[in-house]
């Protein structure tokens, strides 16, 4: 699919290892999404940043207020701050904040953690999770986000594409 597309990708999903970042990337990935291997393996992620400026992104996904591992099945003991912290000088393509509890909702947007994330770094951040309405895109982007992720409105016909594109 990477090489038959002229669409740009980025590819999520346990990626765990520099041999696999570093395949993805030659095989046309505009980027690859760290997340698991962001939170619980530091050194890895560094190393990959700094291999790959601008092509590798973190992911954090949060629910009730921890962040989540492992395909949302684990949480970890790091504090938010604390993680920003550490990938602040990183020169990755931006973050994806996910909000698990509102994934699949339509329920609107946590601006509230949205809005603590945003003051916690200077990367772009994508943002997930309870999008139901070209509304809720505006008070995200109004909250710090430089993107939206749409799944279920965009399936479910709440967003057309092209209103989502042209906000």
């Amino acid at each position: 699919m990477l090489q038959e597309s002229s669409v740009e990708l980025q590819v999520a999903g346990g990626i765990r290892t520099e041999d696999s970042v570093n395949r993805l990337l030659d095989a046309g990935a505009q980027a690859v999404v760290m997340a698991t291997a962001a939170i619980r393996d530091p050194h890895l992620f560094e190393r990959c940043a700094f291999a790959h400026p601008g092509m590798v992104m973190g992911a954090v996904d949060i629910r009730d207020d921890k962040v989540a591992v492992a395909g949302w099945l684990d949480t970890d003991p790091v504090a938010l701050k604390a993680l920003f912290g550490r990938w602040a000088d990183l020169p990755l393509a931006g973050v994806i904040l996910t909000s698990i509890d509102r994934d699949g909702t339509m329920g609107g947007a946590d601006l509230e953690t949205l809005g603590r994330v945003r003051k916690m770094t200077r990367h772009d951040l994508l943002y997930s999770g309870g999008i139901s309405s070209a509304d809720d895109m505006r008070r995200v982007f109004a909250a710090g986000a430089e993107a939206v992720i749409l799944g279920k409105a965009l399936y479910e016909g709440r967003v057309r594409l092209e209103d989502a594109l042209a906000l």
